[in-house]
């Protein structure tokens, strides 16, 4: 038969019990009230004409030049000053510079003389996004480039003199510069959620040109002009692709803030995007906060 202090004993133990299993269930219920609270969700609609809009405003100070031609410097005009330049808004300038080799062909061996190409103040006049209107579209960012004046310059030069064998300029009575027309750089990249917000994946591009030169000019450089054109195309393009691609990577998290005005509860406070269902003609967005 237990004594009077043993059964006072055993009454504390089942209080105590009693409150720690009550203090139990009320945390619990306090977590998972949290929980549910975190976990609250909202789901809308965001039009891709709203998206291509912002990111048109937003990509409007975007610039390319390519330009390689400077001074003579003993047997070649070589200088370079090519870059591509991503403004997004008022937000620090991304620049990425690039070289563009030049080009050259002995015409004459016994002379010694060179024909150079280079290629000069070729600047883009436009950047246009556009977001296709069906499934699985990626964003497309596209600049064109101006086409006024001779944006390829041939420059010949040759060595006189007998002993100091000195660079000038040679003369050779001929056009020997060239026009690029219908320029256009293509860049693209999936919409896409990144670190919870709108973005866009490692984008993708490539450049497409006419370059017009003299038949003649091919002939002494005995080269098709064919030849001629793509290495000056893919001389620029060589550069330049890879250029656009490294700002548009760098660009990517102040271009992820210009996205949050495309709809107002990108406003609420520690939101996350955590779903995103391409539809054709618009994005369904679900978020958590």
């Amino acid at each position: 038969m237990l004594s009077l202090v043993q059964r006072s004993q055993i009454g504390n133990i089942k209080r105590i019990g009693k409150s720690f299993l009550v203090g139990c269930i009320a945390l619990s219920c306090l977590q998972t009230s949290t929980a549910n609270a975190q976990a609250r969700l909202e789901t809308f609609t965001i039009q891709k004409s709203a998206i291509q809009n912002t990111l048109n405003q937003a990509l409007a100070n975007t610039s390319i030049r390519v330009d390689n031609l400077g001074a003579r410097n003993g047997g070649s005009f070589l200088q370079q000053d090519s870059y591509v330049s991503v403004r997004v808004r008022q937000n620090t300038e991304i620049i990425r510079r690039f070289d563009v080799p030049e080009q050259s062909f002995t015409i004459n061996n016994a002379g010694g003389r060179h024909l150079r190409f280079y290629v000069s103040s070729f600047n883009s006049s436009a950047i246009r996004t556009s977001l296709a209107p069906t499934r699985g579209g990626d964003i497309i960012f596209q600049l064109n480039f101006e086409s006024d004046g001779a944006e390829v310059q041939g420059r010949c030069v040759t060595r006189r003199g007998v002993i100091r064998r000195r660079w000038e300029e040679c003369r050779l009575d001929l056009n020997r510069n060239a026009q690029i027309n219908n320029a256009t750089l293509r860049v693209w990249a999936p919409l896409t959620v990144r670190n919870g917000r709108l973005s866009y994946g490692d984008p993708k591009a490539n450049f497409q040109a006419d370059v017009s030169l003299d038949n003649r000019l091919c002939n002494l450089a005995r080269r098709s002009c064919k030849t001629i054109s793509d290495k000056v195309k893919s001389d620029i393009a060589n550069g330049l692709v890879s250029s656009v691609k490294n700002a548009m990577i760098a660009a990517r998290p102040q271009i992820q803030r210009a996205l949050l005005r495309t709809n107002r509860n990108f406003s609420r406070a520690g939101f996350r995007v955590v779903r995103l269902t391409d539809q054709g003609a618009s994005y369904r967005v679900t978020i958590s906060y």
